[in-house]
């Protein structure tokens, strides 16, 4: 097959196939009438010439260079009929490079419109994401006011459990009858809330004691270790003198 019909099937089919598998073919239809036939290895020439131009690639190189390379493959395993030109091997080169950076700018689009998509949707996840999390905090009461109804109703309880333990002076309190009932249960109310208040503060003050004891043990393990440190440093001293 001469270079001119390879070329057109090249037009044609490497737009539909990748390029090595449209490398292969192509070597497939030049082997019969190739310089070096039979021996041409289209398996091995193909990852070779496809290795090279990648190399050239990721080393910059631009069409020129990577056609050079290529026609002096095509050259040196007799790829062409041995009345190729010059000519023909630089065409044939050309049109391997050509391929091969059309495959490569098609692999790289693929490539940076997946990675695109890949970020439009995460983005949107996180933005559902975000939207879920605001509907959620709205649903839920705050905390803050949460935690104080939970800390009145808890005080109320232990107030009205104060009060039913409460004594007067004299001994356990009788609701007289009459009007007597609500000033007893103001004034024993009253007394249960002082009560809560002292041991209230009195739990805070040793809580404070305890923190201040804590407090000077570690101040005097500190002042010890020190004081430990700077004696073996001079004893140290001593000993190099």
């Amino acid at each position: 097959m001469s270079t001119a019909a390879v070329d057109a099937d090249s037009a044609s089919s490497s737009t539909a196939t990748s390029f090595a598998d449209w490398l292969a073919d192509t070597i497939a239809q030049l082997a019969p009438t190739a310089a070096a036939a039979p021996d041409i290895d289209a398996a091995s020439l193909v990852d070779y010439l496809t290795g090279v131009l990648e190399a050239d690639a990721a080393s910059g190189e631009d069409a020129d260079a990577q056609r050079d390379s290529v026609r002096d493959i095509v050259q040196e395993f007799g790829l062409l009929p041995p009345a190729a030109s010059e000519a023909d091997a630089e065409a044939l080169a050309g049109r391997i490079v050509q391929a091969f950076n059309r495959d490569a700018s098609a692999s790289a689009g693929a490539a940076a419109a997946a990675s695109s998509a890949s970020a439009e949707l995460t983005a949107a996840e996180a933005e559902a994401l975000a939207k879920v999390r605001e509907m959620t905090v709205k649903q839920q009461p705050p905390p803050p006011l949460q935690q104080q109804q939970v800390k009145q109703s808890d005080e109320k309880q232990i107030i009205l459990q104060a009060y039913a333990n409460v004594s007067d002076s004299d001994g356990e309190v009788e609701l007289a009858a009459g009007d007597k009932g609500p000033a007893i249960n103001n004034r024993a109310s009253k007394e249960s809330e002082e009560r809560l208040k002292r041991e209230r503060m009195k739990l805070e003050h040793a809580s404070k004691v305890e923190k201040d004891k804590a407090d000077r043990e570690k101040q005097r393990v500190a002042k010890e270790t020190r004081k430990e440190a700077e004696k073996r440093r001079t004893q140290k001293q001593e000993r190099r003198k």
